[in-house]
């Protein structure tokens, strides 16, 4: 006799995952895992919640794949650089990628663990952590900006006036040459700190 597979979040999540990438947030609903997994749908909520729950594991999970797919590198801007490759080929795997990101509910523990990882990486490559954190989070939201470009209706269009993949890539390019710039120069004071300063 087969034994059923036991329940857990990571298969649940690992399911919406899949129904995400095959037919896009539509057709991610409690009762679609659950007929996949071949359980009841009520026994879903003890290990996932509610459906914003599911959509902000969704999109930590896919975020999580992205940082740990990122090679080893020597230099920060190599780190940045592959960060965005990978955030790239993650979001362009994932329908909807972008309407999951503006509707994903953000989670206090696990934002808080995303962070660290986040942190812990950007040290290991050189950077205060805080730098790093601006620095990732630009790349994320250059990353997103390109990919609603390749996953639009108008991506035929775009394509034929200039290769969107080649252009992402000179964008990220040009960001990460910009933040070198910034580094390098001297430091200014924050427009709202020189005031609460004065």
């Amino acid at each position: 006799m087969k034994l059923a597979m036991k329940l857990t979040r990571e298969a649940i999540i690992a399911e919406a995952v899949a129904l995400l990438r095959e037919g896009g947030l539509a057709q991610v609903s409690l009762r679609r895992i659950a007929a996949r997994l071949s359980v009841q749908a009520p026994s879903l909520a003890h290990h996932v919640g509610n459906k914003d729950t599911l959509i902000a594991l969704i999109s930590e999970s896919i975020f999580r794949s992205t940082l740990s797919s990122v090679p080893p590198c020597q230099t920060w801007q190599d780190w940045l650089k592959e960060f965005g490759r990978a955030f790239w080929r993650e979001q362009n795997n994932t329908r909807d990628s972008a309407r999951l990101i503006a509707i994903s509910p953000p989670r206090p523990e696990s934002m808080s663990n995303i962070v660290n990882d986040i942190s812990a990486a950007v040290r290991r490559v050189g950077l205060d952590p805080e730098v790093g954190m601006r620095m990732q989070s630009s790349v994320q939201a250059l990353v997103t900006g390109w990919v609603i470009y390749n996953q639009s209706a108008a991506s035929g269009s775009i394509a034929r006036i200039h290769s969107i993949e080649e252009s992402f890539e000179d964008s990220l390019d040009a960001l990460i040459a910009g933040w070198a710039i910034k580094l390098a120069s001297p430091r200014r004071q924050h427009p709202e700190k020189a005031a609460a300063n004065a």
